[in-house]
């Protein structure tokens, strides 16, 4: 995906936050919510397939730094000097990536790629 990033930024700012998304998936879908015992539930069951599945982990861990990277485009600022820059937009990835956010992400790309797999194999 192109996101207009200058110099070396793309490459430094998406690892950044694929190590961050990465990193925050487990303890996202490990919290507990009060009064909500059907979601912690099903981010229970949505944990243990990302455990059992590396490849799956890694596909929901790319759609989420895709999706994270897309929604915080507006704070990325080329004006700014290397360090600010980075900065206020990984600021803005994290306060934007929260755990709540990412446990919620990760429910609807795992749906969307059972999805996406269940066309392919009805074709």
């Amino acid at each position: 995906m192109v996101y207009n990033f200058i110099n070396d930024d793309e490459i430094k700012y998406t690892e950044e936050v694929r190590k961050y998304v990465d990193g925050a998936i487990l303890p996202s879908l490990s919290m507990g919510y009060d009064l909500d015992t059907a979601r912690e539930q099903s981010n229970l069951v949505l944990l243990r397939t990302l455990l059992e599945n590396a490849d799956l982990r890694s596909q929901v861990v790319n759609k989420i730094v895709e999706y994270g990277i897309q929604f915080s485009m507006l704070s990325y600022k080329n004006t700014l000097s290397d360090n600010l820059r980075q900065q206020v937009f990984m600021k803005r990835i994290y306060s934007f990536l929260d755990y709540n956010q990412i446990s919620l992400l990760v429910k609807m790309f795992m749906q969307k790629i059972a999805l996406e797999e269940n066309q392919k194999h009805s074709r």
